[in-house]
């Protein structure tokens, strides 16, 4: 028998929980509403306003900036100029970045998985790529956020009341941890008479349709490796649900997705990105040509392996990221290792926020493998899967880089003649296009698959081999 998976503690009151919710719609539809109704120009002076307010704040109250950035504190148009942040040195000198003086990191860590005690909403990042790192936001800043995350919400429906019709019976399949965002902004949008189911996506998929077919969620979000699945499983006739949208974020979407969303239950697949050091900052529109950025709210740079901030529409190594609204703990030019476009064109629906358009995952995600005349070829795990994902008799698959190759597992469903082959076939073009020789894949066609998850509960789909010791 299977161990029920626990349910996380209340992260806080339903009146707690509703009062934030009203002061954030109070938000959204004020400050936030005139910078979506404004013109670019508009948009950008007003980022730059708040730059300023943030670079003061952070010359004032925060040692760590105030010795980086020497005897002179820096105007807006310094910031380009200004040493970006990275997160081991975050990590090394968080108590000196804090501008909260009252606040330190062991107090902070201390405070995780208490949700709701004490004046600030704690989080924490997931440690993918290291240690996790501490990110505290004030009640003031913590409404803020929420009330980016509604922007995003209530363009899609085209208002506030038909987002919250939308969302009166969400289900979410995300992780259950209560020190990571998603857990803290789902449970925002938590408030009678809205009804939520939440699952965890660590949970077996027999359990989770059982439930979600006695729930019948009319929205249903949660990683996109959570959400293939149940797509899947209606597909094939395992499940019975008719979700009119799906939302997804915290893990890079395959195209392959939407049409199977589509296929499942006619719905529309609406994507987010966001980071625990900004919380939810981009999100799509019903015009599907990109995330908008909330750039009232951040400034995301990209940059090349040099640090070079790119021109809008060339697609980087990094991004910088600064959180324009976290006066706790300043996030000012901080490297993150997405590689990302941003397209700065008007989209037909009206919004002045320039736009992700193409998010392909982080650099250190990055395989290594064989490549021709001996040199070390990389290709990113999402350049695989979308082939795979386009095949519709692969049921599941998993992703083994071992010794300068690449090991691929994969379940089939249907009875497909030379079905290795045929996956062989499907990722030659990828192996070539990025100079990999294809002996370095190997195929096998197997029975089952042993799932293995990362801290937040997403399928790992890319499992890599431990270094050897000694």
């Amino acid at each position: 028998m299977t161990a029920a998976v626990p349910s996380p503690p209340p992260l806080k009151s339903g009146l707690g929980r509703g009062l934030d919710l009203a002061r954030a719609a109070a938000l959204r539809w004020g400050r936030l509403r005139r910078a979506e109704r404004g013109s670019r120009a508009e948009l950008l002076a007003l980022q730059e306003q708040r730059l300023e307010a943030l670079i003061e704040h952070a010359w004032s109250h925060s040692p760590y900036y105030r010795r980086s950035w020497g005897g002179r504190m820096p105007r807006a148009e310094d910031f380009p100029k200004l040493e970006p942040l990275d997160k081991a040195e975050l990590v090394e000198r968080y108590d000196d970045v804090l501008a909260d003086r009252a606040l330190s990191r062991g107090e902070l860590q201390r405070r995780l998985g208490q949700p709701g005690r004490g004046p600030h909403v704690v989080l924490a990042t997931s440690g993918t790529t290291g240690e996790p790192v501490v990110i505290p936001y004030s009640r003031r800043e913590w409404i803020e956020g929420l009330a980016y995350a509604l922007r995003g919400e209530s363009r899609r429906s085209a208002g506030l009341l038909p987002s919250l019709w939308s969302a009166r019976r969400l289900a979410t399949v995300l992780t259950q941890n209560p020190i990571h965002a998603s857990t803290h902004l789902h449970s925002g949008f938590s408030i009678p008479p809205l009804r939520r189911l939440q699952l965890s996506a660590g949970e077996p998929i027999e359990e989770q349709i059982e439930k979600l077919e006695r729930f019948q969620p009319a929205m249903l979000a949660g990683y996109p490796s959570a959400i293939d699945p149940l797509a899947r499983a209606q597909l094939e006739g395992r499940l019975a649900i008719r979700p009119r949208r799906v939302l997804t974020g915290g893990e890079t979407l395959a195209e392959g997705l939407r049409e199977r969303v589509r296929a499942a239950w006619g719905a529309e697949v609406f994507d987010c990105y966001g980071l625990t050091e900004t919380l939810v900052i981009a999100w799509e529109c019903r015009e599907h040509r990109g995330l908008h950025i909330d750039e009232d709210a951040a400034i995301i740079e990209v940059v090349d392996d040099r640090g070079r901030v790119l021109p809008a529409g060339e697609k980087g190594s990094a991004i910088l990221v600064t959180n324009l609204f976290n006066f706790t703990l300043p996030i000012i030019r901080y490297r993150v290792g997405d590689m990302l476009r941003i397209a700065t064109e008007p989209c037909p629906c009206g919004v002045p926020f320039a736009r992700l358009v193409s998010l392909e995952g982080r650099r250190e995600e990055e395989l290594r493998l064989r490549g021709r005349s001996g040199e070390t070829a990389s290709i990113h795990p999402t350049a695989l899967e979308a082939p795979i994902e386009a095949l519709p008799w692969v049921r599941r698959f998993q992703i083994r880089a071992e010794d300068g190759g690449l090991r691929l597992l994969a379940e089939v469903k249907d009875k497909v003649e030379e079905p290795a082959e045929k996956l062989r076939e499907a990722l030659r073009p990828i192996l070539e296009k990025h100079a990999a020789l294809p002996e370095a894949l190997r195929v096998e066609i197997v029975e089952r698959i042993d799932e293995e998850r990362g801290r937040t509960g997403k399928r790992r789909r890319v499992i890599r081999q431990e270094p050897s010791a000694g």
